[in-house]
C-alpha cells in the first residue's frame, strides 16, 4: 500500500538535504520523520538515502524513486486544489498571521467581508512582527501569513501583495523635518543623529531599513533593538526616542495627536509585503477564499491610502487625514 505521508517525508528530506531541516519545514519531530523514511525503505527493500554527518544524499535507487514520486506528489496536490476549487460554499478554519501595520488596515474589513459572504469560514487573526509570524507559519500555528518580502524560505510559497512607505515616528516633530503640502517629510540623512528603538536584526523590516541606510551611506543611531510594538510605543511616549515603522502601526496615536509622523525621503524606505503559505500543507478552498478577500481589501486600502502594489512607480503616500477618510469609506461600505 502507498503511504502518502511517507512519500512526502522522503521528498521533504531530499528537498531540505537533512532530516533536521525537513522536520522543521514539515512541523513534525525528527524521530517521527526518520521512522517514516525508514519504514518506506523497509517496505521497498531498498536503501534510498546515504546518511552522513553533513546531511543526506540519494542512492542510485533513491534518485530514480524520487524522480517518479516527486511528480506524483505534485499531481496529488494539484488534484486536491482542483477539487477544492469546485466548492460553492467553502468552509473550515483558517488562521491568518498579519504584521501589526497590515492588521490595523485590512484585518477588520476582511473579517467583516468573509462573515457576510462566507459564514462557514472561521477566520482567526494573529498579529505581530514579521519575524514572529514567519516562525508561526513554519511551525503550523498559522495557515497563511502576510510577510515582509525579505522573509523567503524554501518551505514557503509566496506571491507579491503590496508595498508601503515607512515613517519616522516620535513624540514630536524632529529637527530637519519639512512640511510639504499636507504631509511632513524628513530626509534619511537627517535621521542619523536621532536615537532610535526599532525591531531587531532578525526581522524583515529591520533588514530593509539597514539595507536602504547602507546603500545611502547613512549610519543610524539605534539605541535599542525591540521586538515588541507595545514596548516601542512606550519608549516613544516617554520622550526622546524615535522609531521607524509603517504608519498603520500607530494609526490611532497619530489621529489622537499623541505621536508625530514624518515620511522618510531621499531615499524613501519602502516595505514590500508578500502573501505566504507553507509548501507542505494543503491549500484549502477556505484558504483560497481568504486569500482572494485579502487581495481585494489590500487593493482597496492601498489604492485609497496611497500605497503601492509591486511594480508600481513610487508615488506620494497619503497622510493621516487621507487614511482616516478612506477608513470611513470602508466602514460605511
Amino acid at each position: 500500500m502507498i503511504d502518502v505521508q511517507q512519500l512526502e517525508c522522503f521528498c521533504a528530506v531530499v528537498r531540505s538535504g537533512s532530516f533536521s531541516k525537513a522536520a522543521a519545514a514539515m512541523s513534525i519531530g525528527q524521530p517521527g520523520l526518520s521512522r517514516h523514511v525508514r519504514r518506506l525503505e523497509e517496505q521497498l527493500g531498498s536503501k534510498l538515502l546515504y546518511r552522513n554527518g553533513r546531511g543526506v544524499a540519494l542512492t542510485p535507487a533513491g534518485s530514480q524513486f524520487h524522480a517518479t514520486v516527486s511528480v506524483l506528489i505534485t499531481q496529488l496536490k494539484e488534484a486536491y486544489d482542483t477539487a477544492a476549487q469546485d466548492s460553492d460554499a467553502p468552509a473550515g478554519q483558517v488562521t491568518l498571521g498579519l504584521p501589526t501595520s497590515m492588521a490595523g488596515l485590512v484585518g477588520a474589513p476582511v473579517l467583516r467581508a468573509l462573515k457576510a459572504r462566507y459564514p462557514h469560514i472561521e477566520l482567526s487573526l494573529i498579529d505581530g512582527f514579521s519575524g514572529h509570524i514567519h516562525e508561526w507559519l513554519v511551525s503550523g500555528r498559522v495557515d497563511m501569513a502576510i510577510l515582509h518580502d525579505a522573509r523567503h524560505a524554501p518551505s514557503i510559497a509566496v506571491e507579491p501583495l503590496s508595498s508601503e512607505d515607512l515613517f519616522l515616528i516620535g513624540p514630536k516633530t524632529p529637527p530637519g523635518a519639512l512640511v510639504r503640502g499636507n504631509e511632513t517629510i524628513i530626509a534619511l540623512r537627517d535621521i542619523a543623529t536621532l536615537p532610535l528603538a526599532i525591531p531587531g536584526p532578525d526581522h524583515g523590516l529591520r533588514r530593509q531599513i539597514d539595507r536602504v541606510s547602507a546603500e545611502a551611506g547613512v549610519k543610524l543611531s539605534v539605541e535599542s533593538d525591540v521586538d515588541s510594538l507595545t514596548v516601542i510605543k512606550e519608549l516613544i511616549k516617554d520622550g526622546g526616542i524615535y522609531t521607524i515603522l509603517p504608519i498603520g502601526c500607530v494609526y490611532q496615536e497619530t489621529l489622537a495627536g499623541t505621536l508625530r509622523v514624518c515620511r522618510i525621503v531621499d531615499p524613501p524606505i519602502v516595505n514590500t509585503f508578500v502573501l505566504a503559505a507553507a509548501q507542505n500543507r494543503p491549500f484549502t478552498a477556505a484558504m483560497r477564499t481568504v486569500r482572494n478577500a485579502l487581495r481585494d481589501q489590500v487593493a482597496i486600502t492601498f489604492t485609497s491610502e496611497g500605497g503601492r502594489k509591486p511594480g508600481d512607480k513610487p508615488q506620494r503616500p497619503a497622510n493621516v487625514v487621507q487614511i482616516a477618510a478612506s477608513r470611513r469609506r470602508l466602514a460605511s461600505a
